[in-house]
């Protein structure tokens, strides 16, 4: 579901995130796999769910848009977010915050 590393002293986390596109509302589900379940109002065009995935998770963390980008799977359902100065600890927090069993 997600990697931290140490880059420059600071930490960085990956998260691992499985896309559903279309939904009535953009939530987190809940584990599908290895990866979290998020479901996104947007269609998948012209970055349209890419970006929305950014912008729900940074305030679904409650973080600066600037702090959460993504790596990883711009043309897929699987992608991959990473958050700087972040920790997986932090991570875990606000899912249980959020009431998301992993």
């Amino acid at each position: 579901m997600f990697r931290e590393v140490v880059e420059d002293g600071k930490p960085l986390l990956s998260i691992f995130i499985y896309v559903v596109p279309k939904s009535n509302k953009s939530s987190v589900m809940g584990l599908h796999g290895d990866e979290l379940k998020v479901k996104l109002a947007a269609l998948p065009m012209d970055g349209a769910a890419n970006e929305e995935l950014v912008v729900f998770f940074s305030k679904f963390l409650g973080l600066a848009r600037s702090r959460v980008i993504l790596a990883k799977g711009h043309q897929s359902k699987h992608k991959t977010l990473q958050i700087s100065n972040f920790t997986g600890k932090m991570f875990v927090e606000r899912l249980k915050e959020h009431g998301i069993k992993i």
